[in-house]
This record gives structure tokens, C-alpha cells and sequence, in this order.
């Protein structure tokens, strides 16, 4: 029998062949090194916790009750992730206008965990690359409804110049995940200017509180009368919901007279015409209201 530094060796004449000795030796550094990985020991306590037999003709390797037990506490203490789900953004509106900035809001539904503060973000895919365009909420702000409900929301101004399909994804950070959670990507149309997709678009800008954006689809006479910056946010939501439910008196294709309908603050229904053209660009803008 003779000493070794990983093990004691049977006294044989087969096992004195300098290439048996290597590979029994690389064998065993081999086992020692995976095996304290795996424990998380160094190596005097990795040395108390296994022990090598000696077996005529061959060197092998048994562990302890010491390393079954604290392989079986490892394995029992480790906790379970649960599986997460992030689902497809959601555009509203799900179409907006080449050419015309629109605030477009951007929801998710994340369900099975929380995830980390600030580390839900909203992509847009470029090119077959994703590219962080926002952080959403579950606070109750910046487009969030309620807060702590698991839908994560933001607003996001678009500008596209042509016609596209855009498509935009969701990645969610959580706690003992190395890895991102991606969710399916979302669609989101641009489309050529109508008087439709300007109403909608206009409406869009009244939810958001969006002055800026919502002077763009008037005129000029309107936009000198600023009429939206003193107007109270329930009357902005009327004019809104009246924008999208508005009754097409008469068309023509540069022409558009509509006739909406809501109800005010007074609980009493009120009724307004507003008349839409289209200018040589193409753009579509309120003219009268």
C-alpha cells in the first residue's frame, strides 16, 4: 500500500504504469474539485467530510453520512421558483398616424410573482434587437390606473414617418432569477392619415392630459384660442368619449362634419359639431369646433 496525495494505492505492479497512475489521479482531483462546488466547503472540511476506501486493484470514492446529509438539507432548503408570466404589451390606441405625435398607452398583466422594483421596462424591437423605450408603473401614476394590481402601465410619445408595423415587448426583473423574464411582442400599426385616426388619436391626447399633442390635430384658429388649457379634466374625458363615438353627418375625402354627444359635469347631455379637412399634406385637423 502506498500513499498518494489524493488517496492511498493499492501496491500492484499494474497500477505502477505511469499513465494508469495519471488517470487515477486526474480522476480523483476531478471528483474533489466537482464535489466541493457542488458542497460549498473548502477543502479542510471537504477532507472531514469524505472519505476515500481502499478496495484491492482499483481507488474509488464514497461519501460519508456527513455528505449525504448535507446534500439532502441542500436539496430540501432550495426553493422552488414559480413559474412567471408577462403578457403581451397592449397599445391604446392599437393604430396611430405617420406623421402626427400621439401618446399611446402601454399595459401588461404580470402574473405567478412580484418583480423587482423599477424592473419591468418596455422594449421596441429594432432589427431583430430590443431596445429599453420606457419603465412602467404599478404605482398609480404615468398611466397606471391602480395601484399594486399587477398591471404595469406607461405612457409613450410616437412619432413615426411611414407606414410600419411596430412591435413592442415586455422584461421583467425578479428576485433568484439571473435572467430576464420576456414576454410575446405586441403589435402597434401606422397607418396613412384619416379623419378617423385623427379623432382617435385626438382622443388619446385628451385621456393622457396631452395638450401639446391635442393642439396638433386642430387648426390654427382653434390652436390661437387655447381653449383646452383651462378646461377641467372630467370635461376633457367627455369631449373624448365624444370624439369616439361621433356621428358622421356628412363625408367627402377631404371633408368631414360629425356630430358628438356626451354628458357634462351637470349630469345633463350636451352636443357639439366639429368640422375635419384634410390639408395638401395629407394631415387631417379640426378647423371648427
Amino acid at each position: 500500500m502506498r500513499p498518494g496525495p489524493y488517496g492511498t494505492y493499492h501496491n500492484r505492479s499494474h497500477l505502477r504504469s505511469p499513465g494508469r497512475m495519471r488517470i487515477v489521479a486526474r480522476a480523483a482531483l476531478s471528483i474533489r474539485v466537482v464535489g466541493s462546488v457542488l458542497l460549498n466547503t473548502t477543502a479542510t472540511s471537504w477532507r472531514h467530510v469524505h472519505a476515500w476506501s481502499r478496495r484491492p486493484g482499483r481507488l474509488t470514492w464514497v461519501p460519508t453520512r456527513h455528505a449525504v446529509t448535507v446534500l439532502s438539507l441542500m436539496l430540501l432548503s432550495t426553493p422552488a421558483i414559480a413559474a412567471v408570466t408577462v403578457s403581451p404589451p397592449q397599445a391604446n390606441p392599437a393604430a396611430i398616424v405617420r406623421g402626427n405625435p400621439t401618446s399611446v398607452l402601454f399595459t401588461t398583466v404580470i402574473g405567478g410573482g412580484a418583480p423587482l422594483a423599477g424592473g419591468v421596462n418596455l422594449l421596441r424591437v429594432v432589427v431583430n434587437q430590443t431596445v429599453v423605450v420606457a419603465q412602467m408603473h404599478d404605482d398609480g401614476r404615468d398611466g397606471d390606473l391602480a395601484a399594486d394590481d399587477s398591471v404595469f402601465s406607461v405612457w409613450l410619445m410616437l412619432n413615426e414617418p411611414s407606414d410600419a408595423t411596430l412591435l413592442f415587448r415586455v422584461s421583467a426583473a425578479f428576485r433568484g432569477q439571473l435572467l430576464r423574464v420576456l414576454s410575446p411582442a405586441g403589435q402597434l400599426s401606422v397607418n396613412s392619415p384619416t379623419a378617423e385616426s385623427m379623432r382617435i388619436g385626438l382622443a388619446a391626447a385628451l385621456d393622457s392630459e396631452d395638450s401639446a399633442t391635442a393642439y396638433l390635430s386642430f387648426g390654427e384658429r382653434l390652436n390661437r384660442l387655447r381653449f383646452l388649457d383651462t378646461l377641467p379634466s372630467a370635461s376633457r374625458g367627455a369631449l373624448a368619449l365624444g370624439l369616439r363615438t361621433c356621428l358622421i353627418v356628412t363625408k367627402t375625402d377631404r371633408y368631414e362634419l360629425c356630430l358628438a354627444t356626451f354628458t357634462g359635469t351637470d349630469d345633463e347631455p350636451h352636443s357639439y359639431q366639429f368640422v375635419s379637412v384634410q390639408d395638401l399634406l395629407g394631415v387631417w385637423r379640426i378647423i371648427v369646433w
